[in-house]
């Protein structure tokens, strides 16, 4: 019986002497009066990859798969020379070499163009927390650089507190306000961003462009990362103080009846709120008794269930910006002395520090101005763990206007069940004024008036709260001031 093999794979052919071997292969003796065909061995019957422009996979190919071109015989074979064959095939290997070097060039200026992206994203993410909670930046600076050249005369003593102020004289007011709230934010941002004015002079339009898509999508992607992280604490933390009297009074949900099956008498079993889902906020709102009543003004009473059905009818929540969840305790003094406790709720702190301190001193509860700061934890290495945003951004624990007005609008948008942080308008309240009013709060006031003094002492309530062991809190620095102003009179007595 004749077995008859499979013609061989043909995969090229050299004009090579008949008796030669070949190494890797076989000749075919059917093709001896012509030129001879190179018969791969099945192990080795695999096609060069394909080259793409100049790069090569060097994990699927090497020398070893260089097609020796017609005429090139192997070291020590009849009629070829050993330095000839070695000659090409150094070639191919400096060919391989060079390419190689080409892609990790290639690799290393992608790599580093990704990180330069990067950093420059990184400057960005400061910009909402300090300086400028909505706009595009390029348009804060570019308008407050206009401001700059052609600025506003002066007030010449308006006050926008007085009942004699027209209505005109209230809109000038505002117009200038509106122009001073944005040239602050461009100071701030020029700060976090050292050097900006220049690195932009010398841009052009195409690269400004590419620079400031890169510092807006780092300021937006940081905004977007705290709101995450204030809309889970906020969940877990009212999950676990809905037994506290301070948030119980705001859960009105109705009780049912039922009968004892022993006694037959009839009980009343008292239902409550549903529990929060801390990622998914489309359970909170003013659906929710407990999240409906930290939305609301403490000019409105959330008791009253007439009130409660008004505003989930009509979904309207701009009367004003005294929400509940900016007090401290939830309520204030009197409905019509607004200004006590405002900006003190402890939702505020714990989210200020989530924020800017660590999460983990969110859930730390009351603190004076005596506790130690935290100290910084290490990894498995002995390395610490990098610092905190505070420091980083260069807050030099001083708590600003602007952090914690931020901090509020991130805490009360948390409670509504907007599907969207690029809301800026919910329940008709609008995201962007009442920022802008938090941040006038403390900076509009005039030097010198009573109501600059509150503003610094509420400032200098959450520097104690944020920073209590830090010397700009106004409580650890007396000795400091104490020291030097002792220090000042006892040289001034020796010198006269």
């Amino acid at each position: 019986m004749t077995v008859r093999r499979p013609a061989p794979q043909l995969v090229g052919e050299s004009p090579l002497d008949p008796h030669q071997a070949v190494a890797g292969g076989q000749l075919d003796p059917q093709a001896q009066a012509t030129p001879h065909r190179i018969i791969a061995p099945h192990s080795a019957r695999t096609a060069p990859p394909a080259v793409d422009g100049d790069h090569l996979d060097p994990q699927v190919w090497s020398p070893l798969h260089v097609v020796v071109p017609h005429g090139v015989g192997t070291p020590g074979s009849p009629g070829n020379h050993g330095s000839d064959s070695e000659d090409e095939a150094s070639k191919w290997k400096h060919r391989y070499e060079v390419l190689l070097a080409s892609n990790h060039a290639k690799d290393k200026r992608k790599r580093t163009h990704t990180e330069a992206k990067k950093s420059v994203q990184g400057t960005g993410r400061g910009i909402r927390k300090l300086a400028a909670l909505f706009g595009e930046v390029v348009h804060i600076i570019a308008e407050a650089q206009a401001y700059e050249r052609n600025p506003l005369p002066e007030d010449h003593g308006i006050d926008e507190y007085s009942r004699d102020t027209t209505p005109k004289e209230h809109a000038w007011l505002a117009r200038k306000r509106n122009h001073e709230r944005n040239y602050e934010a461009y100071r701030i941002i020029d700060r976090l961003i050292p050097g900006l004015t220049t690195k932009i002079a010398g841009m052009s339009i195409s690269e400004k462009n590419d620079y400031f898509v890169l510092i807006q999508k780092g300021a937006n992607d940081a905004r977007s990362d705290d709101f995450k992280r204030v809309t889970w604490s906020m969940g877990t933390w009212i999950n676990q103080d809905r037994d506290r009297p301070d948030l119980k009074v705001f859960d009105h949900t109705p009780s049912t009846i039922v009968v004892n099956e022993e006694t037959g008498e009839r009980e009343v079993v008292r239902h409550r709120a549903p529990l929060l889902n801390a990622e998914d906020r489309s359970t909170r709102g003013v659906e929710h008794d407990i999240t409906g009543g930290l939305l609301t003004s403490i000019k409105s009473d959330w008791n009253d269930p007439k009130v409660r059905d008004a505003f989930r009818s009509s979904i309207d929540l701009s009367h004003n910006y005294f929400f509940r969840v900016f007090y401290d305790g939830f309520k204030a003094g009197h409905p019509q002395n607004v200004e006590p406790g405002y900006l003190k709720s402890r939702y505020l702190v714990k989210s200020y520090k989530a924020v800017f301190t660590a999460p983990s001193s969110a859930n730390k509860e009351e603190e004076d101005e005596n506790t130690p700061p935290p100290k910084r934890h290490k990894t498995s290495t002995g390395k610490a763990i990098g610092k905190n945003v505070a420091t980083i951004l260069g807050m030099n624990g001083q708590v600003t206007p602007r952090s914690i007005a931020y901090v509020a609008v991130l805490v009360w948008f948390s409670l509504t069940t907007a599907s969207s942080w690029n809301v800026q308008e919910y329940y008709q309240v609008s995201l962007h004024q009442l920022y802008d009013f938090i941040v006038d709060f403390f900076e509009s006031p005039a030097e010198g008036t009573q109501a600059r003094e509150r503003a610094n002492a509420l400032l200098s309530w959450w520097n104690k709260q944020i920073f209590p062991a830090h010397a700009a809190s106004a409580d650890t620095n007396k000795a400091s001031v104490s020291s030097r102003a002792a220090l000042w009179e006892e040289r001034a007595e020796m010198e006269a």
